[in-house]
């Protein structure tokens, strides 16, 4: 079994943690996170502190099912009572136990229009471009329209649109990046070819040292999320990609405007609880 030492000469080494089991890799994530925290001062170290900590509790056996019953409780009784409500101002007569198909079927409509209407804004952005002093449409536009309707998607339960994603992604995207966050969200959604496009294109702007903050972060996010859809193979991959990704994060941490420190610390620490909860398991 791996353990984690500290070398001093490269204290946080991507290769040396890719080689470590869960839970060697855990704590060292959970380290780091905490040593980021130390880069601040005042105030904002104090409510990072306070952040990690809320992150990194776990909780007894006997906590987390009084916490399960308590969710539980809640979410029954809201169900209820938005049934009630639903099934009292619905447009038609609807029984209070056909009131959650009922919401589900108008939610679903109203993600699909939002796709629909996304998908002209996009085509309609490329073929404007960047000309429009006005309203410039920009790869990020694209980009950011592209992430709403894989929300909506999700939203709808209907993976409708992924062709598109993909290939306009692919087509209108030039920036590696912004590419494989938007492919591996569509991913995410159930296309599965996007999966690999999307791994190549944050491997390649790692590797060129271009991979700006807030894909490096969405990157982290996307792929904690496929770690636990994919087999054992893709999901050493994953776990690699995760920590470069953490590694190209770890530049803007100690800058202390803006809550680039933060976010460092927090993803960092997120992904240790994953890998934690991971060791448990094994």
């Amino acid at each position: 079994m791996a353990h984690y030492e500290i070398d001093p000469s490269n204290p946080f080494n991507p290769e040396q943690l890719k080689t470590l089991e869960s839970a060697q890799l855990a704590g060292a994530l959970i380290a780091e996170a905490q040593t980021a925290a130390t880069q601040l001062s005042g105030d904002d170290r104090t409510r990072l502190e306070e952040r990690l900590m809320g992150i990194c509790w776990l909780p007894s056996d006997e906590e987390q099912a009084e916490h399960d019953e308590w969710t539980e409780g809640v979410s029954k009784a809201l169900n209820a009572f938005s049934q009630a409500i639903v099934a009292a101002t619905a447009d038609r007569d609807l029984e209070p136990e056909d009131a959650t198909q009922y919401l589900a079927q108008k939610a679903a409509g109203r993600a699909l229009a939002k796709v629909d209407r996304l998908k002209q804004e996009i085509d309609y952005g490329i073929e404007k471009g960047v000309d429009d002093d006005y309203d410039p449409w920009t790869e990020g536009s694209t980009k950011n329209s592209l992430m709403q309707i894989c929300e909506a998607q999700t939203e709808a339960g209907i993976n409708y649109a992924s062709d598109y994603v993909r290939e306009t992604a692919l087509k209108a995207i030039s920036f590696p990046g912004m590419r494989g966050v938007v492919l591996l969200h569509n991913a995410a959604g159930g296309d599965q070819a996007s999966y690999r496009p999307g791994i190549q294109a944050l491997k390649d702007d790692i590797a060129a040292e271009n991979l700006g903050f807030d894909d490096a972060s969405e990157g982290v996010g996307v792929v904690m999320q496929l770690m636990g859809t994919v087999d054992e193979a893709n999901r050493l991959e994953l776990k690699d990609l995760a920590i470069d990704l953490i590694i190209r994060l770890r530049g803007w941490s100690g800058i202390s405007w803006g809550s680039y420190t933060d976010d460092y610390a927090s993803l960092t620490a997120q992904v240790g609880i994953y890998f934690r909860k991971l060791a448990q398991k094994e």
